[in-house]
């Protein structure tokens, strides 16, 4: 063990519960910490600097061909 915290990247990939419990059980194990971004709906933390200014309204819209769901949990 290196000693290091684990940023993590595809915070899709916690679906899995098994992944994201055995991680966050090594992160306790060796007193370091499983950091889990909110970056990943392009921005998010600005959406919530911007709600403190008096931000009335926001739209998503994301694109995704059908079959990349497939086997997903979606």
């Amino acid at each position: 063990m290196t000693g290091r915290d684990l940023l993590v990247c595809a915070t899709g990939a916690f679906t899995d519960d098994s992944l994201f419990e055995g991680l966050a059980g090594l992160a306790r194990q060796y007193g370091r910490r499983l950091i889990i971004p909110s970056g990943a709906i392009g921005g998010i933390d600005a959406l919530a600097s911007a709600a403190l200014v008096g931000l009335d309204e926001v739209s998503v819209i994301t694109r995704k061909p059908p079959l990349a769901w497939v086997g997903t949990a979606a």
